[in-house]
């Protein structure tokens, strides 16, 4: 199975995004949590606050998946185009998939 097979059946089955962060004032620890359909915990990391790049890294895994998508949607459509020249088609399928890249990318998907 593809990388971008396990992500799409991971994110599928997984906890979707966006997720976030908070300390818990109780003690030396993160939450990273998903508010949809309701707020869940996610995991919680030991040992790190809430503004560690780490968290915000881990944070940010539903969005680089969804960029990552895109972009082999993009890499497809350039592919087709490759394959079939420029058509109506091509270009229009182009032009969606860098929408799409664009989208996930700058935080609009």
């Amino acid at each position: 199975m593809s990388m971008i097979e396990d992500i799409k059946r991971n994110r599928e089955a997984g906890t979707p995004g966006p997720w976030s962060a908070f300390t818990d004032d109780t003690g030396p620890h993160t939450n990273i949590v998903s508010p949809t359909p309701r707020t869940s915990c996610v995991f919680s990391l030991a040992g790190r606050d809430k503004r560690h790049p780490d968290i915000e890294r881990v944070c940010r895994v539903p969005d680089m998946e969804a960029a990552l998508l895109a972009a082999e949607g993009l890499a497809d459509a350039v592919d087709e185009w490759g394959a079939k020249g420029r058509t109506e088609a091509t270009a229009a399928a182009l032009n969606t998939a860098l929408g799409n890249f664009r989208a996930a990318t700058e935080g609009k998907a």
